[in-house]
Parts: structure tokens; sequence; C-alpha cells
């Protein structure tokens, strides 16, 4: 019977090839022999083929690929401006927020590990099992604990909250809490949207947004000098709305990238400037 040779640890994995008249969805051929067919030469695999193979069996490694020397380089670098840290993604942080914000941001550190910690009905021990993260959420755990029940160390002066004083009709302070939350609204893009994509047909302004997002994200937070978090966020409201409105757009104007590009960036602009991604106009 053959036998497959793991690269991580050497273990040897025995598989058999099926006759072609079993049915792949039966029971007995089910996920365990299509992971033993993984262990396989799946170089040989035609596209239809690999996508059924699980990653975690393909054997991966990054030694003796194109990537290995230019991780190396990387890290001599660093290492010759005396940064001792390796930055591909490591799992001894958590990953609360998108494109691993708590690692991209060490100070913020112990604040996403808390919010990982508190967000209800979330197996945490599950999800970062076999972790190093796992010791920081296990550490948040003990301490909040320890703290049931006791009083605050600084309790704040009592307030007498605002509204006892206010003079003004209730629909005047809605109409200002409206103007200053407004962004918060779905619609608040509505407008520079349709202009934006404005065509009857066309492909869908949403998926020509995904095609083309991190080429924006990178290139509106170099020019900008904004975190690509925000930027991204950014991109997945305008996504997101588009495709609510059902706006389609030609895929075929060459100024439509730079028009998209443009109003990104003034959004962004706006919100380093004001702290308000404001609308142009």
């Amino acid at each position: 019977m053959p036998c497959s040779t793991f690269a991580d640890d050497g273990s040897c994995l025995y598989y058999e090839t099926l006759p072609p008249s079993w049915r792949r969805d039966r029971v007995f051929v089910g996920d365990t022999v299509r992971e033993m067919e993984s262990a396989a030469d799946w170089t040989s695999l035609n596209d239809e083929e690999l996508v059924e193979r699980r990653i975690s069996k393909l054997g991966l490694r990054l030694e003796t690929t194109p990537l290995e020397p230019l991780i190396q380089q990387l890290y001599a670098e660093l290492s010759a401006k005396g940064l001792s840290f390796n930055p591909p993604f490591r799992r001894s942080y958590v990953t609360h927020l998108d494109d691993w914000y708590a690692q991209a941001h060490p100070d913020e550190d112990f604040a996403e590990t808390f919010a990982t910690w508190l967000t209800p009905d979330f197996d945490w021990r599950k999800r970062y099992a076999g972790w190093k993260a796992l010791q920081k959420l296990e550490y948040v755990d003990e301490l909040m604990r320890s703290l049931t029940g006791e009083p605050p160390v600084h309790m704040p002066k009592y307030r007498v909250a605002d509204y006892n004083f206010l003079n003004v009709k209730l629909k005047t302070y809605y109409a200002r809490k409206r103007k200053l939350y407004e962004e918060m609204y779905p619609g608040f893009y509505d407008v520079d949207l349709r202009q934006l994509f404005s065509a009857a047909s066309g492909i869908k302004a949403s998926s020509y947004l995904r095609q083309r997002r991190r080429r924006l994200m990178n290139s509106v937070a170099q020019f900008t000098n904004e975190k690509k978090f925000r930027v991204n966020k950014l991109l997945t409201r305008l996504i997101d709305r588009s495709d609510e409105l059902g706006l389609r757009v030609q895929n075929d104007d060459p100024q439509q990238d730079f028009r998209v590009a443009s109003y990104i960036t003034t959004l962004v602009m706006n919100y380093l400037f004001t702290g308000k991604f404001k609308r142009t106009k």
C-alpha cells in the first residue's frame, strides 16, 4: 500500500486508490478518504480536483519555495536595523478585528484580548486552542474573575444629566443628533454612489469594487497615510451599500477607476481633517 510522508512532522499516511465506480459522497469514501487522497502527488491534479483537497493535508511548506529567500531577506533587513521581531501573522494575538489588527497595533493588544474575552456566547477557549494568544485570554479571564463584585477604585463624580437643562424642542434636538451622527445612517453615501455608478446595465457595482478592493485600499492608504484597516472598513461599507441599492457600472470605462479612487481618497482626507467621512457636497 502506498505511503505519503508529510513534510511537517515526517509522519506516514497510507492510502489506496478507489475504483471510479465508488461514489465520492458515500460515507465510506467521505472526508477521510479525500484527506488520504490529498496526501498523494497533488501536483498532477487539475484545478477541479485540486480545489477539493484540504489545504492542511497538502504538506505545504515555505522551505525551498521562492518565498523563503524573500522572507529571509526581510528578516535580515529588520535585524540590520536592530529590530528582532518577525512580522508575518502569529498566533500570539487574537483576531477580534479584521486584518490582524491586534498584531498590527500591539499597544492595543490588551484591549483586543479583553474584547474577545468579553464577546457574549463566544467560546474563546475552543477558538484559540493551541494558540499562544490563549495564555493572554486566560490571564484576562483570571484577572476579571478576581475583580468580580469589587467596587471601582476610582468613581467619577456624579454629574447631573444635561437634558435637564435643554430648552430646545425635541425635533431640534434630534435634527442636531442626526447631523452629528449622519455618517452612521445606511443611506449616507447614496447620493454619491448613485452618481458614481449610474449605468443602467453592466456589472454590479459591488462586484466592480470587490475586484479592485485591494488595489484601491493600498493606493488610498499609501497616498493619504491612513491605516489600511480604516480604508478597508470604508470600502466594505460602500460595497455593501452598492449591493443593497442594486447599482451597476460599465466595466470598460477607462475613467471609472480614477473617479472611484478620487472619491474614496476625498472621503479619507475629510476623515483625517474632520474626524468624519463627510460627503463630497
